[in-house]
């Protein structure tokens, strides 16, 4: 039987691991763009959550970050669930803010959007007539 564990860290990076797994569930899809990761423990008041590894056999088979923390209460009893996508999220949320531009050219987009982020401008010249 593997032998599985999840580290937890805070936003403050303090590091511990979820006790008391009652429900697992690691989904990789090659149709989606990032793995996740969701569970259920029997603990209730755990920290803020930041980020969460699966480890099976003392491999790191997962890295993410949690979006989804909740602490539920049924007879008395506290269980925490907790929801991680994995790092490739980062990739996947956009928070652009709506733009509008009038005849816009390469380098202007470039100068506008991208050279901030260290990128270097290595497009062809285009312009907009429209």
């Amino acid at each position: 039987m593997a032998c599985t564990e999840i580290a937890l860290y805070t936003c403050e990076g303090e590091r511990f691991n979820a006790e008391d797994i009652v429900d697992l569930q690691w989904q990789r899809d090659i149709n989606a763009p990032c793995d996740s990761l969701g569970f259920s423990c029997a603990c209730g008041d755990l920290p803020e959550v930041d980020r969460a590894e699966l480890y099976i056999n003392g491999k790191r088979v997962f890295f993410g970050f949690c979006d989804t923390q909740r602490e539920v209460r049924r007879d008395g009893v506290k269980s925490t669930y907790l929801y991680a996508r994995s790092s490739a999220c980062l990739l996947l949320d956009s928070e652009a803010l709506p733009t509008t531009y009038s005849t816009p050219c390469t380098s202007s987009l470039f100068r506008l959007n991208a050279e901030r982020f260290g990128f270097i401008n290595r497009l062809k010249s285009l312009y907009s007539e429209y």
